[in-house]
């Protein structure tokens, strides 16, 4: 009978493992594409630098067009949702959870002002002229970059400091 228990408390605990190594490896993939989007950062960059000469034109006396864009990567926190929401990322440990932590917070951030801005898409005063809205845009997509960067920073840090963990190394 007592063979029985240690064998199926050790199961649980391998199970749990399990699942936390999962998890884990489900995480590292999202930072490891969050790490990898620097060439959207780029690409934004110039968007936000052809911007910011249209409005100096524009300022300087030219008629210009200020049609303009800037692409969204589409990224996910799921599991990070679902690791904290299950339980299963307080078996994470101290600094490793700190560390996921620190990459998602940059990760919400993000969102939060890409979404503020597509809010601000939907509602904006159909009077405003072309102008004023180009450089709210501007001031936007500055904050925007800003924390874009930081996510990448992160997510970069994140990826070097655990590249040679276990969980780094499966594929979700």
């Amino acid at each position: 009978m007592l063979l029985a228990l240690a064998l199926d408390a050790w199961y649980d605990n391998l199970k749990e493992k399990r699942l936390i190594e999962n998890t884990l490896a489900d995480i590292g993939f999202d930072i490891r594409i969050y790490a990898s989007l620097e060439p959207v950062y780029d690409n934004n960059q110039r968007l936000l630098d052809s911007l910011t000469a249209r409005i100096e034109r524009f300022e300087s006396g030219e008629n210009v067009d200020f049609s303009f864009g800037i692409g969204r990567p589409e990224i996910s926190s799921l599991a990070w949702q679902m690791a904290k929401e299950s339980g299963v990322a307080s078996g994470f440990g101290r600094e490793l959870y700190k560390d996921i932590a620190r990459v998602y917070l940059e990760f919400d951030r993000l969102q939060n002002l890409w979404n503020y801005n597509y809010q601000f898409k939907l509602s904006y005063d159909p009077d405003m002229s072309q102008y004023s809205l180009a450089r709210h845009y501007r001031r936007q997509w500055e904050s925007i970059q800003g924390r874009h960067r930081q996510l990448l920073d992160k997510s970069v840090e994140f990826v070097e400091k655990y590249k040679e963990a276990s969980f780094m190394q499966q594929l979700p």
